[in-house]
């Protein structure tokens, strides 16, 4: 036996409803920023209460992912979130913070120190990079906060039968 297929008044009535239990749920469309975030979950309180923050990001999943956490963690902080990571490459992305259209990116030293403030060579200790590429670009008027822990290292993975 074939079931009756909803009249266009009940499937309206289902999409409606459909649409009301996803918004519940915390899904948006047009950012990957969906995560329900509230004050005191990062941090203490809302020391950015009131900031309109543009966060920015690279077209890559590593660096959406982080553009999408730095947004989150703005957002838990109070301010109001404006999203434009996925940036098509370093050059674009390191703009729209130089010119003002963006707040905030996450980047790797050596890309700053090699792309675009021009060195050739860059300094094997990590914290004596950080400290140089911080130094350069605060006579830009840019400020590198202290380093995250992450680690850009390269390796190579794979199963004991294969080395």
């Amino acid at each position: 036996m074939r079931r009756p297929r909803p009249s266009g008044r009940m499937r309206v009535l289902l999409a409606v409803s459909l649409l009301t239990a996803c918004a519940g749920c915390g899904l948006t469309s047009g950012s990957p920023m969906v995560d329900d975030v509230g004050p005191g979950t990062i941090g203490r309180g809302r020391p950015l209460d009131g900031a309109a923050l543009t966060v920015t990001s690279k077209e890559f999943t590593e660096q959406l992912v982080l553009g999408a956490i730095m947004g989150i963690a703005f957002q838990a902080a109070g301010a109001e979130v404006l999203d434009r990571t996925g940036i098509q490459g370093s050059v674009g992305t390191r703009a729209a913070v130089e010119n003002g259209d963006a707040d905030a990116t996450y980047e790797y030293t050596g890309t700053a120190w090699i792309t675009y403030l021009g060195n050739s060579r860059p300094i094997p200790d990590p914290e004596q990079q950080w400290e140089a590429v911080r130094k350069a670009d605060a006579k830009k008027g840019l400020t590198w906060l202290p380093p995250a822990r992450l680690n850009n290292t390269y390796a190579l993975a794979m199963n004991r039968s294969n080395y």
